[in-house]
């Protein structure tokens, strides 16, 4: 059993007054059903006091008035200092608009997980998430920290993985006896809904729904 989570969910959240946050808000909402703790990083100069007063406002009227912090000129790593200090466990920015370099310099410098809100959630009774798993030793890994952040606001939950396996493949499989391949590649896809399904069991106590796939294609295109 995954142990019981000592603390709040600790989130950094980024802000841009020229950026909607009404979908990184919500979706830590969700995610943090065990409670939340919020550090609010101001991390580009305001217009004017206006644009930052709007912020708080908005925060205030969610209830996650938080801690506010600000940081130099550079947003990405005015995030990672924060969430460096404050040992968190999310750094949560909203989609990018013209600053799309602080998502891509968080991607690739964050010491902690991040997300990236786009909209609200469309259900307010949970999030509908997929889990993609190409079944690594990271990926693995990033599966026990997921369940020991114990992510209570998730409704349905799809583990997935893209079947990337060819004719060629399925071929050398079955030791090139071509009238098998169709049935290796089954072998492969039942296989792998076998993993996911025992990757989703250990979600079931978190999440309304959860399921298991794999599809046949490139990986991007299945998630």
């Amino acid at each position: 059993d995954p142990p019981e989570l000592p603390r709040k969910l600790r989130v950094v959240l980024g802000v841009d007054p020229e950026q909607p946050l009404d979908g990184a808000i919500a979706t830590v909402r969700q995610l943090a059903g065990h409670g939340l703790e919020l550090h609010v990083v101001h991390i580009f100069a305001p217009r004017n006091d206006a644009d930052l007063a709007r912020c708080r406002a908005a925060l205030d009227a969610e209830g996650l008035g938080g801690t506010w912090i600000q940081r130099g000129s550079d947003p990405a790593q005015g995030l990672i200092e924060v969430a460096r200090d404050q040992a968190a466990d999310i750094i949560a920015i909203a989609a990018p608009g013209s600053r799309g370099k602080v998502a891509k310099d968080l991607l690739a410098h964050s010491p902690t997980h991040i997300l990236v809100a786009r909209r609200p959630p469309k259900r307010p009774d949970g999030l509908v998430a997929i889990l993609a798993t190409d079944h690594t030793d990271y990926m693995a890994a990033c599966v026990d920290r997921l369940v020991e952040l114990r992510p209570s606001g998730i409704g349905e939950l799809v583990v997935l993985t893209a079947n990337e396996i060819v004719a060629e493949t399925a071929a050398l499989l079955v030791n090139g006896l071509p009238q098998l391949v169709g049935k290796a590649e089954d072998w492969v896809t039942e296989r792998i809904e076998l993993e996911n399904a025992r990757i989703a069991d250990r979600f079931a106590r978190f999440c309304g729904h959860v399921n298991a796939l794999a599809r046949a294609g490139v990986t991007k295109d299945v998630i």
